[in-house]
């Protein structure tokens, strides 16, 4: 069974109506207990008494914000592209078709989702479920471009199946109202980022009971969300944060990879560990951040760092080593 898209409309966004029931009332928010807990080596704080976000109206399931801000299209990934998070998770493109990607993680889970990180999921397999998108009340990528003031409303369902027939098909359904809140610069393990923040509050979808609220800080720069926060009503809250990435591999020819090889010996000559040179020719951007500086048992002055080269719309990041030798360059081990 495939999904609709079905169009929703209202004539003023739930969330404003919502924002005058009891229990999104500020006294309505101070009866609902939040929990907090560090997961995976992030501290971890509940979610507090919320202000509402001053949502414009809108006729449609999708209001676009101010014009004239910047904003920011939806992500590129090709196949093999990879994330790994502080939550242990890695995951990996399988496949694209159109805005559609296939994600797995391991051997044992694998999802189909929108490039547009605020649609749920189209469909989910694990080892002993399943899971299909039946209902979807707006376009994926409605809110795109990110612009500050962005927002949108939507419904969807979806129908989860028990491969061992062991209980019935169930279907879940939720509503959500998302607006883009700003740019923030953010620091993760994966390195320091010029976010666009953006935020979903999440209800069930039949009594509009608060589920709580999901955060997500999207880095243009390598087309990925870097942070993700949970803040829940009553399920323990969450932090995930990027700790690299590897997107498949930016193609130079021999002038740009010339230039690349330049910025790196440039930084690792010149820069303090910790601090990073940054240069752009063309399109093609090279980001370089010594990490350590140490002296192998043979005599060389090695240095670790990290580097991202960017040519377009690809991106690709990774540590390396490289060793001071005698013709005065720095040779990557």
């Amino acid at each position: 069974m495939g999904f609709e898209f079905a169009p929703f409309s209202v004539s003023r966004v739930f969330l404003r109506t919502l924002a005058n029931a009891a229990f999104l009332s500020p006294r309505g928010w101070g009866a609902l207990a939040f929990t907090a807990l560090a997961v995976s080596g992030c501290q971890t704080t509940g979610l507090s008494m919320p202000n509402l976000p001053a949502l414009p109206s809108f006729a449609g399931g999708a209001n676009a914000g101010a014009s004239g801000g910047k904003a920011y299209p939806l992500p590129v990934y090709l196949p093999g592209d990879r994330f790994s998070y502080d939550n242990g998770r890695t995951v990996r493109v399988v496949s694209v078709d159109g805005d559609w990607v296939t994600w797995a993680q391991g051997n044992a889970y694998q999802w189909t989702a929108n490039r547009d990180f605020t649609m749920p999921p189209k469909g989910w397999n694990t080892s002993t479920r399943t899971s299909q998108l039946t209902k979807l009340t707006i376009t994926p990528g409605a809110m795109w471009p990110l612009r500050k003031g962005n927002s949108e409303d939507f419904i969807y369902a979806n129908l989860v199946h028990w491969k061992d027939g062991s209980q019935a098909d169930r279907t879940y359904s939720q509503r959500r109202g998302c607006w883009v809140e700003g740019s923030q610069t953010i620091t993760v393990p994966a390195g320091v980022f010029n976010t666009v923040k953006t935020s979903c509050y999440r209800y069930r979808a039949v009594n509009n009971y608060f589920y709580g609220k999901r955060t997500w800080y999207y880095a243009p720069r390598i087309g990925q969300v870097v942070l993700t926060v949970d803040e829940n009503t009553t399920r323990v809250s969450t932090r995930v944060a990027l700790v690299s990435y590897r997107k498949t591999r930016v193609h130079l020819n021999r002038s740009e990879a010339a230039f690349a090889n330049g910025v790196l010996q440039t930084a690792l000559q010149t820069k303090l560990s910790g601090k990073t040179l940054v240069q752009s020719r063309g399109r093609v951007m090279v980001s370089v951040t010594p990490l350590r500086t140490y002296r192998t048992t043979k005599g060389l002055f090695c240095r670790d760092y990290r580097r991202l080269t960017s040519k377009g719309e690809r991106t690709r990041s990774g540590t390396g080593t490289a060793c001071h030798v005698a013709n005065g360059t720095w040779k990557r081990l």
